[in-house]
């Protein structure tokens, strides 16, 4: 639990400065081949990126630790409390101060997150329900579960692509770049939902046969997978505030590796009538919490960064 806490506060301070990186570098208007390219190029000689993406490699090596130990189903919630993090830093370097209400929901979304690990929180015992290995991928249910995720993220990732202001103007698209950025959000958390399933396979395969990691799937699939996280994420981040693709990564990640534990690790949630109230309860709790946590300050973070001479700024 502690690497997994750890873990969520490095990835919000690595998220707040992509947040700046991506409002600092030519923007995407349109979301055509090339200005993804230039934005891309620009991204990954910008300072402030280049930091965020250290120290989103502390972040992602306690999160392997994480893993390892951990069941998917678990650490991957916890991860939720990276918003806890992610807008206190983000206010803190727009000078904006953090209100009771946010404070409120803070609390709500804890209350959510404890209730979820503690009610339903992996039983014991090294087998699932018709004997299957926890842990053990179960690759049928693996293979329908990545034909979905890639057929969603590719439809998040058009319907951003229309909602996208053409002519780079965001006062006059504000609501199409909140809905482009929400979008893209979305396809960023399902591919770090993928690329949480992916370590936590290549991390078995790691520490019981170090020199069989380069002929392992999963390995490669980490590699497709994660950086297309990272592109999806930091294109989230250009396309539109904070306030919009914020809650719908941090939400869509840990409830998609939840789906994944439980269908492709053999991992099981509690099951009694009572548990799964409660879960439900617990998760309607932390999704209502991640989402009004950063959409009551959806008025109140305008200040925007400086913006780079070789594109327009975008408005927070």
């Amino acid at each position: 639990m502690a690497a997994s806490l750890t873990s969520a506060a490095a990835f919000a301070l690595a998220t707040v400065l992509q947040s700046l990186s991506a409002h600092a570098v030519p923007q995407v208007a349109g979301m055509r081949p090339g200005q993804i390219g230039a934005f891309l190029q620009a991204t990954l000689s910008h300072p402030l990126y280049l930091l965020g993406l250290a120290v989103d490699v502390v972040g992602l090596a306690l999160h392997v630790v994480a893993l390892h130990l951990g069941a998917l189903a678990v650490v991957q919630p916890l991860m939720v409390a990276g918003v806890l993090f992610t807008l206190p830093l983000y206010q803190r370097v727009t000078g904006e101060r953090i209100s009771a209400v946010t404070l409120g929901w803070a609390v709500v979304l804890t209350v959510g997150l404890a209730g979820f690990l503690v009610v339903g929180g992996a039983p014991g015992g090294a087998t699932g329900a018709q004997g299957e290995q926890v842990g053990q991928v179960d690759n049928e249910p693996a293979a329908v579960a990545a034909v979905l995720a890639v057929l969603v993220a590719l439809a998040c990732v058009a319907l951003a692509r229309r909602s996208t202001p053409k002519d780079g103007d965001r006062s006059l698209g504000r609501s199409a770049s909140t809905t482009s950025a929400a979008l893209l959000g979305v396809a960023a958390g399902i591919a770090f939902a993928g690329t949480a399933a992916f370590i936590k396979s290549s991390a078995g395969v790691l520490v019981n046969d170090p020199r069989g990691l380069l002929t392992a799937p999963s390995f490669y699939g980490l590699l497709v997978v994660g950086v297309s996280g990272l592109v999806l994420h930091q294109l989230a981040l250009a396309a539109g505030p904070l306030t919009a693709s914020l809650p719908a990564f941090t939400v869509i990640d840990p409830l998609v590796s939840v789906a994944l534990g439980v269908t492709v690790y053999n991992e099981q949630l509690r099951a009694t009538p009572s548990a799964l109230v409660m879960q439900a309860l617990s998760l309607g709790l932390l999704v209502a919490g991640a989402i009004a946590l950063t959409r009551t300050e959806a008025g109140s973070l305008n200040v925007m960064p400086p913006p780079h001479a070789g594109g327009p700024a975008k408005a927070e």
